[in-house]
């Protein structure tokens, strides 16, 4: 894990009994990702925005447009659901699971 809120994350997902893949291989109209995590149960990539910096925001944003124009099934948090970043994913799939 790269940080220490991946590793928090991944061991959510471990307790919980989701499965995981780490850092997927991405290909999104000709451009390599590297999402933070696959989900493969729901076909779902997350991705965790964990810097304030303005060009990591900007990088993020631009990330997540591209998601949504490809139709990509995908969740994220940001630094503001730290705190409760168990909560925040737990509301995330929930979200994803009845919409998709």
């Amino acid at each position: 894990m790269r940080s220490k809120i991946e590793k928090i994350i991944a061991d959510f997902f471990h307790i919980e009994g989701i499965r995981f893949v780490y850092e997927p291989r991405l290909r999104i109209g000709g451009i390599r990702y590297r999402p933070d995590f696959y989900l493969p149960a729901y076909d779902l990539y997350y991705e965790h925005f964990g810097v304030t910096e303005a060009g990591y925001q900007s990088a993020a944003q631009s990330k997540i447009a591209r998601y949504l124009h490809d139709d990509l099934r995908f969740i994220y948090t940001s630094v503001e659901d730290e705190p409760d970043i168990e909560d925040a994913i737990v509301d995330r799939l929930a979200v994803a699971t009845i919409e998709g």
